[in-house]
């Protein structure tokens, strides 16, 4: 559906915060209700982006970006326990795993022409399970598993998963820090030993590999003679790599994991937060997560994504701690967000939010990376 087709309304600066059902937050000072807010933003994904004949959101947008909404809907539902959404997620599944138009030769189950995008349903499939407790989702995990790890090789690097199938190339950091988030959930739901070895072993070789720098900082990938590339350090890579961590540390019990884990957040946030200058009273004030491409309004609907997938697991990183370090600044760039950032989207009697790639504002635009970046925020807020 696209947007010409909805009613878009974009709020003044300063809705007054009575307008939404809240609940008491100690570190929120506007006490905003992040189940409903989720269930708006969820709605605002569908009414403006699912396509039913597809059976994916934005078609035209990057296949691994409709995971990620999927992601929003299986995060939501096993926060709020609820089912509501399952309909929607089992049909999605279904039709994504047939063999894709792209790379046939995959014969489906999610097997792609980069082991990144597999690894991006193949953790959607992990929730699936968890919500479901039906042993068909694990099952397919268990195969997309076995399809990512045939692309360990030893023979460069020392080893490390490739991204680039086709070409047999390319060592980078989502590609190894989905799998080994992948390996460690696997363990956890099937006490398969050779799970846990394979997550340690991948997280011992990301350690060694270079691509974390000097400043804890998780750099895109190793260039051909296993160099750090120094490319750019996407806010996305450092939030899956908290992820993988906090699973490895559920896996094994080792504190250091989340010692690991909470230097790379303190780093990312240190370095990719960007301060509000206050110029009227309805503007915000503070510090907001920004990725480094938003700087000149060139960010492309992969990257407008990132800052979501690393508000996600920083909040689940925050939930391991009893004093709950980053409740504050999470719960400050929502609030940010909602108060900025936002438009209702009305379509045949269905009301919902939709977001901006700046958190601060304006509002603008709308798009798939946008909105599913969002969504990550305020569903990895539910408590």
């Amino acid at each position: 559906m696209k947007l010409s087709h909805i009613l878009l309304t974009v709020l003044p600066l300063s809705q007054p915060a009575s307008s939404l059902t809240t609940r008491q937050d100690t570190n929120s000072s506007l006490n905003l209700n992040y189940t409903l807010l989720s269930h708006r933003a969820l709605d605002g994904l569908n009414t403006a982006f699912f396509n039913t004949t597809a059976q994916r959101w934005s078609p035209d947008d990057a296949w691994w970006l409709s995971a990620i909404a999927l992601t929003n809907l299986l995060s939501y539902s096993i926060s709020t326990n609820t089912t509501s959404y399952l309909p929607q997620i089992t049909s999605v599944l279904e039709a994504q795993s047939k063999p894709l138009p792209w790379w046939p030769q995959g014969n489906g189950s999610f097997r792609a022409d980069s082991t990144d995008d597999t690894g991006w349903y193949a953790l959607a499939l992990l929730s699936t399970y968890d919500l479901t407790h039906n042993s068909t989702y694990l099952s397919l995990t268990t195969t997309d598993e076995a399809y990512m790890s045939q692309y360990w090789l030893n023979t460069s690097c020392s080893g490390g998963l490739i991204q680039q199938i086709p070409s047999q190339s390319y060592k980078n950091a989502i590609s190894n820090e989905l799998y080994i988030s992948l390996a460690a959930g696997l363990y956890l739901r099937t006490d398969d030993k050779n799970y846990l070895d394979k997550a340690v072993m991948a997280w011992d070789w990301f350690r060694e590999s270079g691509m974390i720098n000097q400043q804890d900082l998780v750099n895109d990938g190793l260039t051909s003679d296993c160099r750090n590339n120094n490319q750019t350090e996407w806010s996305y890579n450092q939030g899956v790599i908290l992820g993988a961590l906090v699973d490895l540390y559920h896996a094994t019990g080792n504190s250091s994991y989340l010692s690991q884990a909470k230097t790379i957040a303190d780093a990312a946030i240190a370095v990719s937060t960007s301060p509000l200058i206050t110029t009227t009273d309805n503007s915000p004030s503070g510090t907001i997560l920004t990725e480094s491409c938003e700087h000149d309004g060139r960010c492309n609907n992969d990257q407008q994504a990132f800052k979501g997938i690393f508000a996600y697991n920083l909040g689940k990183l925050d939930r391991e701690f009893d004093e709950r370090p980053y409740r504050g600044v999470l719960t400050a760039w929502a609030e940010t967000m909602w108060r900025y950032d936002k438009a209702v989207v009305q379509s045949d009697g269905v009301e919902g939010d939709l977001y901006d790639v700046s958190w601060a504002g304006p509002y603008g635009e709308a798009s798939l990376g946008r909105q599913v970046s969002a969504g990550g925020l305020l569903v990895g807020l539910i408590d």
